[in-house]
């Protein structure tokens, strides 16, 4: 029962302090236990995990990474995605394992051996991609962590609302070091400038600590990422998943109500990790927008919104840089590159076949192109097309 005494963070309440109902983030929404135990199940549902292997072939996936794999909470799940992911099933899949959102989990070298443990039942079609850490909320939920001036304030009355903290930022060094030690791989979700930073600052002490020259560690989401921040991580050998959907789904609204008219011109920030020498990769974050690289290819290639508002043209990218981050630049944070992301000798037969060309037609028709389907290690995997 959520009441006026709970203290978890992200209950969200009205100007008396009594909970109106809205939970933020996940530490709020697990209070919901009887709907987290039913998702939790349809997660985990055989029949749920082979529909995703269609959406994949029916939206040119030949390789998904699942970044928010609970072996780490729940390792008795990972019996079914070996029944289901076999060599017929029509995708990769690399699980990156979510740590850091359940209550009392703190025992970090115990989860990273856990990790490393899932290494040795790798398969072709399902693999252990590493780690990944939730640090802060959404821009849309006022739930990232915002560096000064904060949330925007179109009436001149700042905000007091700065986001959420879904790790105690003292604490994320000593969460990642035995990962490190281990030479896992990290994402972790940084939508907000100021939990962006954080990161930054952890994989630099890291690297002092312990050397390691080819980590890849990757800022997720990496929204709000500075032309300063992308230069730090250049020098590091840092990486981004950057969300472009977001240009669509929400450029209006960062706009108008998150973050106002100059952060959100520069959010998504492709063309400025291009040129600081950021490897760099887009991503749906499927479900929360639609499975498939042909829109987020089309985000970043063009930066229109529902309102016809090109939300920072000096961000565009060409269409060729778009289907590298997407294919390569996506690989290559998974240290995978040697294996896939790109049609050449010695790599896995993975290629999606389409109806057009994404470098010469009309940037504003990138995402209308058809899919006809995936080849995946040499095997044909056709769309769905219902009615037809």
């Amino acid at each position: 029962e959520v009441t006026r005494e709970t203290q978890t963070v992200g209950v969200a309440r009205d100007g008396n302090g009594e909970p109106n109902g809205e939970l933020q983030e996940m530490p709020a929404i697990a209070l919901a236990t009887s709907a987290i135990h039913m998702i939790m199940r349809m997660m985990g549902d055989p029949e749920a995990i082979r529909t995703l292997g269609q959406m994949c072939a029916n939206t040119g996936i030949t390789s998904l990474v699942d970044l928010g794999a609970s072996g780490v909470t729940r390792p008795e799940g990972q019996d079914v995605w070996h029944q289901v992911v076999t060599d017929e099933f029509p995708a990769r899949i690399h699980q990156r394992h979510l740590i850091g959102m359940m209550p009392g989990l703190n025992d970090w070298g115990a989860a990273a051996d856990q990790v490393k443990a899932f290494e040795l039942d790798d398969t072709a079609r399902l693999r252990t991609a590493g780690l990944k850490i939730v640090l802060d909320g959404s821009i849309q939920g006022f739930t990232a962590k915002m560096k000064w001036p904060g949330y925007y304030s179109p009436d001149g009355i700042s905000p007091t609302d700065h986001g959420v903290w879904m790790v105690p930022p003292e604490q994320l060094l000593e969460m990642v070091r035995p990962f490190h030690e281990r030479r896992i791989n990290t994402h972790v979700h940084c939508n907000g400038d100021l939990t962006i930073d954080l990161w930054i600052d952890v994989v630099e002490q890291l690297l002092l600590e312990s050397a390691w020259l080819d980590h890849r560690y990757t800022v997720q989401h990496s929204q709000l990422t500075s032309a300063a921040q992308y230069r730090r991580m250049a020098k590091l050998g840092m990486c981004a998943n950057i969300f472009s959907n977001h240009i669509w789904y929400w450029g209006d609204q960062h706009h108008d109500i998150t973050v106002g008219p100059e952060r959100a011109r520069r959010m998504e920030a492709c063309r400025t990790a291009e040129e600081a020498g950021v490897s760099f990769s887009l991503h749906t974050d499927a479900s929360v927008t639609p499975l498939g690289h042909l829109h987020t290819m089309w985000c970043a290639v063009n930066r229109v919104t529902p309102s016809g508002r090109v939300l920072g043209e000096h961000e565009r990218i060409s269409a060729q840089s778009a289907l590298h981050a997407v294919t390569t630049g996506a690989a290559y944070q998974l240290h995978a590159d040697d294996e896939f992301g790109s049609i050449e000798c010695g790599k896995a037969a993975d290629f999606t076949v389409l109806e057009d060309n994404p470098l010469t037609v009309d940037p504003m028709s990138i995402k209308d192109i058809g899919v006809w389907g995936t080849i995946v290690g040499g095997t044909a995997n056709e769309a769905a097309h219902p009615g037809a």
